[in-house]
């Protein structure tokens, strides 16, 4: 590998799994009612017509306020209590948001995710709440795993329900590979994230979740083709070399050169040391894992807001620049899977 002068950088590397430290373990939880009063998600969410104030433009020390067409304002609602117990509700902007935005409560958006359960033979693994409960996920861990040679990639599937924005409840299917989400949607012909209807009565939660499991299972199986065919493919030094530049090139840049220098680094780390099989070792699905790793639990994450930095590490892998990082990473090796048939 290219060693360039450049300026060191300080890391810290994640270890457990996309969600650590965001919201709460729900393993042990048997509902989703359950599973939202644990993590905090059980807050009220209203919207509002939105107002400004602006200063009285004949009266400077007076405010006007204007109405601002087509748009609401997104609140949170809690309720709390005060010191001599009296219960006080308080609120929190979250956003703006159209005339169109139909919010859902958490406790009733996840009622779907019951039905995925009962019919997948899941179990529950994870919730939580980000920016401040502009959204709110639930992980759910499906029985069925996909087979790589001889190692096992665990499926799962992510629900989210986005208060503010133009999507609002969603479903992600994600296989794990020790804790390592491989996001693989590029170029499949198929989408890893798809809308789901909120419908207040069973059957129609039923119907939803069938649909919902069907296109998971249509998703995984060609996941499982994907990776099975990058594992039957081996890499030579050179074929890893070109795939690095491609994908992580060396900018001229110090600072961006000093970290794309370092995730090259790393990369050939995990790629030369993880622990896989002799079948696997050198090949495209060791390189894909190795880069998954990295992007996972070795970039930097930075706070940003009321946004913590285990929040952005989180939406990253699960809908960010992580997420689109491993689309260009499995377009690339399935197009020297391809060229090599």
């Amino acid at each position: 590998m290219r060693k360039n002068a450049v300026r060191k950088i300080a890391r810290t590397s994640y270890t457990g799994n996309m969600a650590s430290g965001v919201g709460k373990d729900i393993s042990t939880l048997m509902t989703s009612t359950e599973a939202v009063e644990a993590c905090g998600g059980n807050y009220r969410v209203l919207k509002t017509p939105l107002v400004a104030q602006v200063a009285d433009p004949n009266d400077p020390s007076k405010v006007v306020n204007l109405v601002i067409p087509d748009k609401h304002a997104v609140l949170r609602s809690d309720t709390v209590k005060n010191d001599d117990g009296t219960e006080l509700v308080a609120l929190t902007g979250l956003g703006v948001g159209g005339n169109n935005l139909t919010l859902v409560q958490n406790d009733q958006a996840t009622l779907i995710m019951d039905e995925i359960k009962e019919r997948s033979k899941g179990a529950f693994a994870h919730a939580g709440v980000t920016d401040s409960g502009a959204s709110f996920f639930m992980l759910l861990k499906l029985e069925e795993t996909i087979k790589v040679k001889d190692e096992v990639i665990e499926e799962y599937v992510l629900f989210t329900n986005n208060h503010v924005g133009m999507r609002q409840m969603g479903i992600a299917f994600l296989p794990m590979r020790n804790g390592v989400v491989l996001n693989a949607a590029a170029k499949t012909g198929l989408d890893s994230n798809i809308s789901v209807r909120h419908t207040p009565n069973m059957a129609g939660r039923v119907a939803e979740a069938t649909r919902v499991l069907a296109t998971s299972k249509s998703y995984f199986n060609k996941m499982e083709q994907d990776f099975n065919a990058m594992a039957d493919t081996k890499l030579s030094s050179d074929q890893v070399e070109e795939i690095m530049d491609a994908l992580i090139p060396i900018k001229d840049n110090v600072v961006r050169a000093g970290k794309a220098q370092y995730a090259r680094d790393k990369v050939n780390e995990l790629y030369a040391t993880g622990q896989y099989s002799d079948a696997l070792k050198g090949t495209a699905w060791a390189l894909y894992t190795a880069l998954s790793e990295y992007s996972d639990n070795h970039k930097i994450f930075a706070a940003h807001g009321v946004k913590s930095k285990d929040e952005a590490r989180f939406q990253s892998v699960t809908n960010g620049s992580g997420a689109a990082f491993k689309q260009a990473v499995l377009a690339k090796l399935l197009a020297v899977v391809r060229a090599g048939k």
